[in-house]
């Protein structure tokens, strides 16, 4: 967090996000992505929970995490077509199948576009339309069930989550960042923990990473801060 109005002097210990250009202080640790629940422990419970309605039959799952509208950017419906026809496309060529979940924030406009492509979909083996039937497992599910989870460029939290989760992450670009987004995307890719790739490069992508299957840099950011907090008991 920024302590925008008490400043860093009033507190013990503060979790600041790189992307926000935290100060050096003693008490300030910088995270590499936002806080969140995702630990094994959180990723098997959402699994076991979903695995009783969903059956898992191919050795590739592919995750697909689709966030929506912000004030500095908006999903077009063009550019998300042909990113799920490259997601199809890889999905069949690779034999896998696939699990999918909008967002509270998904245009209704959007989801009509994923029912419509997924619904009929064999290798779709959940789908999740938040803003019609929600699901509190639906991501944890998606990420502990995924090889490779493709998330949507828009939503920090919803990146961090995933790159949080020991898997494969490849993040697609949704249009227009605002600055501290575009420093997030990029130091995250910079460093290894995501990939990202345009709607036309995203099936490519998906096959090489799956092909040569390189090492998974996963965030710690809990842990980093877990650590942080016993050194000051």
């Amino acid at each position: 967090m920024r302590p925008s109005l008490l400043g860093t002097k009033k507190f013990s210990l503060i979790a600041w996000p790189r992307h926000d250009r935290p100060p050096r202080r003693k008490n300030v640790v910088a995270t590499e992505g936002a806080l969140n629940l995702v630990d094994q422990e959180y990723l098997v419970s959402c699994a076991k929970n979903i695995l009783t309605q969903t059956k898992i039959e191919k050795n590739f799952v592919l995750g697909f995490l689709l966030g929506g509208d912000t004030k500095d950017s908006h999903l077009d419906a063009n550019m998300l077509k042909e990113t799920i026809r490259k997601i199809k496309g890889a999905i069949e060529k690779l034999g896998g199948e696939i699990l999918v979940s909008t967002s509270r924030r998904t245009p209704a406009v959007i989801e009509r576009i994923v029912k419509d492509e997924f619904l009929g979909f064999a290798p779709c083996r959940f789908l999740v339309i938040a803003n019609e039937k929600n699901h509190p497992d639906a991501v944890g599910a998606i990420l502990a069930l995924s090889k490779i989870v493709v998330a949507s460029s828009e939503s920090i939290s919803m990146v961090s989550e995933a790159a949080s989760s020991g898997r494969y992450v490849v993040v697609f670009n949704t249009g227009l960042l605002n600055k501290r987004h575009r420093l997030f995307i990029e130091h995250l890719s910079k460093a290894g923990y995501i990939y990202t790739s345009d709607a036309d490069n995203l099936g490519k992508v998906i096959e090489d990473i799956w092909k040569n299957k390189p090492a998974v840099k996963t965030l710690q950011d809990n842990q980093r801060i877990r650590e942080a907090v016993e050194t000051r008991l």
